[in-house]
C-alpha cells in the first residue's frame, strides 16, 4: 500500500510569489538526508528519478510514498532552497499500527531487527549476502517494488556493496533499470561497531586481521576461523626431561635446545646385559667393565616449559564491522 504525497498537484512559488517553473523536489527519510524512494503509481512499481521537476504550470506531479514519515526539500532553478518540509506523514505511522507489512515497529531506514528463527518474515529481507531489486530484476532474496527504499539506503550507505552491471548515476536510476544490489552478509558472522562512530577511535581492533576494509569502514570483515602460529609467534623455551629406570640399569639424559639428547648408562646389578673386558689376577683382582645397554631400553621423557614458555595465540572469529539495516513497510533485515 502507498499514500499520495500531500504536495501532489500543488503549485510551487518562488520568493516573489511567482510560479517557480523548473523547481525540483527531493525526498528523504524524516529527520535525515537519507534519500527516500517515491513512486509514480500507487502500486509502487515505477520509482521517480530524483530530483523531481514540477510540471509546466509549476505544479508538483502526482507522487506516491511508502513507509514512515519523510522530508521534502524544494529547490528553485537557481539553486535557492524554497522549502524544507520535515515529518510529512507516510502510509505508516512512526510508532503505531501498520499490520503485517513491517509497520508499527518504530524502525526507520538503516535499523536492524534480530529474530530468533530462520524463516523469511513478511516485511523483511535477510542480511544473507543475496540480492534485492525490483520485480523484473531477478534478485535472489527479494525481487519486488517494495525493496526500493532499502535498495536506495544500501546504495548510498555503502559504496562497496556490488550493483549488477555497475553503479549508475543514482540509486533510483539503478533500481528503475532493474539492477540488483548485494545485501550485507551476516552468515557465520557476529556484528562489531565501527571504531569511532563520531567519537575518538578506541583502537580495540588494533592488530586484528581484516578480510576486507578496516576498523573504521562500514561493512568491513575481520578475523579467521583458524590461525596457524608462525615461528615468531612462539617464544623461545627449553624442555627438561628425565628417563625412567630400566630393571637392570638406569639412564640419565638431557635434551638440547634443538631437541637432540643423549643417554648415559650404568649397570645396576649383575643381571644387567653388559660385556666384560680385562684380565683377572685373583678372585678380587681389580678389573673394569665396559657395558652397553640393549638396543631399545624402555624409558619415557617428561618435560615442561619454563616461565618463558607462556604465550598467547592471536586468533579471532569472522566478524563484520557494524550493524546495517533498513526498515520501512517491506524492507527490514531479519
Amino acid at each position: 500500500m502507498a499514500a499520495l504525497c500531500q504536495l501532489s498537484l500543488t503549485p510551487v512559488f518562488d520568493d516573489n510569489a511567482r510560479p517557480s517553473i523548473g523547481a525540483t523536489l527531493t525526498f528523504y527519510d524524516a529527520g535525515t538526508l537519507t534519500p527516500r524512494t517515491v513512486y509514480k503509481d500507487s502500486g509502487v512499481s515505477i520509482p521517480w528519478l530524483q530530483p523531481i521537476p514540477v510540471d509546466a504550470s509549476s505544479r508538483v506531479p502526482v507522487i506516491f510514498t511508502q513507509g514512515l514519515p519523510y522530508r521534502v526539500r524544494i529547490v528553485a532553478p537557481n539553486g535557492n532552497l524554497l522549502a524544507d518540509i520535515d515529518g510529512i506523514p507516510g502510509d505508516v505511522a512512526s510508532g503505531g499500527g501498520g499490520g503485517g507489512g513491517g509497520g508499527g515497529t518504530g524502525l526507520i531506514t538503516g535499523d536492524m531487527q534480530w529474530n530468533y528463527g530462520t524463516a523469511i518474515i513478511a516485511g523483511r529481507v535477510r542480511a544473507n549476502g543475496r540480492t534485492i531489486g525490483n520485480a523484473t530484476s531477478g534478485a535472489t532474496e527479494r525481487a519486488n517494488s517494495d525493496t526500493g527504499n532499502l535498495f536506495t539506503w544500501l546504495w548510498n550507505a555503502d559504496p562497496n556493496l556490488p550493483v549488477s552491471g555497475g553503479r549508475g548515476v543514482s540509486a533510483a536510476a539503478d533500481f528503475a533499470a532493474s539492477k540488483t544490489i548485494v545485501l550485507p552478509d551476516f552468515n557465520g558472522r557476529t556484528p562489531f561497531g565501527i571504531d569511532g562512530m563520531g567519537s575518538t577511535p578506541s583502537g580495540r581492533l588494533a592488530g586484528a586481521t581484516f578480510g576486507s576494509g578496516n576498523a573504521t569502514t562500514l561493512g568491513s570483515t575481520l578475523g579467521t576461523a583458524v590461525e596457524t602460529l608462525t615461528t615468531t609467534q612462539i617464544p623461545s623455551h627449553t624442555h627438561t626431561g628425565t628417563t625412567q629406570a630400566n630393571s637392570a640399569f638406569s639412564l640419565s639424559g638431557t635434551t638440547a635446545s634443538a631437541g637432540g639428547h643423549t643417554h648415559t648408562a650404568t649397570t645396576g646389578n649383575e643381571s644387567a646385559s653388559h660385556t666384560h673386558s680385562g684380565t683377572t689376577g685373583s678372585q678380587n683382582a681389580g678389573h673394569t667393565h665396559s657395558g652397553t645397554t640393549s638396543t631399545d631400553p624402555g624409558h619415557t621423557h617428561t618435560g615442561g616449559t619454563d616461565v618463558q614458555g607462556a604465550h598467547n595465540h592471536n586468533t579471532t572469529l569472522p566478524q563484520v564491522s557494524t550493524f546495517i539495516a533498513k526498515a520501512s513497510r517491506q524492507n527490514v533485515f531479519g
